[in-house]
């Protein structure tokens, strides 16, 4: 791109150059055609004219471009911002999820580990009472 705004800037100083070369020539007045009459107008300045309107309407065509994309790239940066908010808020939720269902494993783990080491410590104290029977201690 920043190769065509030069090569658009050196042609229009050449078309400017030239103008200003041939001022004596653009400024004679020529019988010109209105189509529904003749005057004697500057062919040169009103065809001179018409570029230097054309160039005006493309840099205000570009500058409208330029506005709507700068609009376009903001509100679709906006919009990703809102995405990436709720795709955070969603995987904190996950999260926090995640944490609640491993602390429901744990204590589901705890409460069958309590019962083991109850049921255990019941058949050795049974076991104990039996070998104090067998072994006549009691």
């Amino acid at each position: 791109m920043k190769w065509l705004g030069i090569v658009i800037l050196v042609v229009l100083t050449l078309i400017g150059a030239f103008a200003l070369v041939n001022w004596n020539a653009l400024a004679t007045p020529v019988p010109v055609s209105l189509i529904v009459g003749t005057v004697d107008m500057p062919l040169g300045m009103i065809l001179l004219s018409a570029l230097v309107l054309v160039v005006l309407l493309l840099g205000l065509y570009i500058l409208l471009l330029r506005t709507a994309m700068y609009t376009e790239s903001r509100r679709m940066a906006q919009e990703l911002a809102a995405q990436r908010e709720l795709a955070d808020k969603a995987e904190a939720s996950r999260f926090t999820e995640l944490s609640a269902h491993l602390d429901q494993q744990v204590a589901g783990l705890r409460q069958a580990m309590t019962e083991v080491a109850n049921g255990v410590s019941a058949d050795i104290g049974q076991m104990d009472d039996k070998l104090d029977r067998v072994l006549g201690r009691g």
